[in-house]
Order: structure tokens, then sequence, then C-alpha cells
């Protein structure tokens, strides 16, 4: 995935031959690129935002019976000695008791 740099780059790049193919002054080509450079920090901001918005996964794993299936604490359902989480109020109740093996994704 290219860096927020790098698209800033080829927005400017972009706007710039856009610019000069179509005649437009060094005002009018400045707004141009700043139009695009605008538009790719908007896009990447949102992505950003999306990625915040996106909850933690997590997998528990029991270390001491590591075939155990059923449901444990919380409600957790495991099988084969794992689950599979998005509860950050849970992952802290298994790091907090022996037993567990939390791994955040």
């Amino acid at each position: 995935m290219a860096t927020l740099e790098e698209k800033i780059s080829k927005a400017k790049e972009s706007a710039m031959k856009k610019a000069e193919k179509d005649g437009l002054n060094e005002d009018a080509a400045n707004k141009l690129v700043a139009e695009a450079v605008a538009k790719v920090q908007k896009a990447w901001d949102e992505e950003e935002r999306k990625k915040a918005e996106q909850p933690k996964k997590y997998t528990v794993k029991v270390t001491n019976n590591p075939k155990f299936c059923g449901i444990g604490a919380g409600g957790v359902q495991f099988a084969n000695g794992e689950a599979k989480i998005t509860s950050d109020r849970m992952a802290a109740w298994f790091k907090e008791h022996e037993g567990y093996e939390v791994i955040e994704q």
C-alpha cells in the first residue's frame, strides 16, 4: 500500500500534467494541485477513521487444557482450546486470569 506522501506526490504530478494539458495559468494550476492534494488527504483520513473504528480481534487460548470445547467466562465459546473475541473487556479478563493466553490480531 502506498504511503500518504506517495499518494500526494502522484496527485500533484497528475494535476500538473492536467494543468499543462489544459493550458492553465500558474494560479489555476496551483488551485488544481491544491484540490487534488485535499482530495487525497480526505480519502486517507477517511480510511484511517474506518480502520480505527474496527474492533480489535483477539484469540484466547486455554493453556492448561488445549482441547477444551465449551463455554468459558462471559459466554465465550471455545473450540479445541481457542476462542475468537472482539471484546476488550473480555480480553482483559482472560489476561488477568491464569490458564489463558491472549493474542491480539
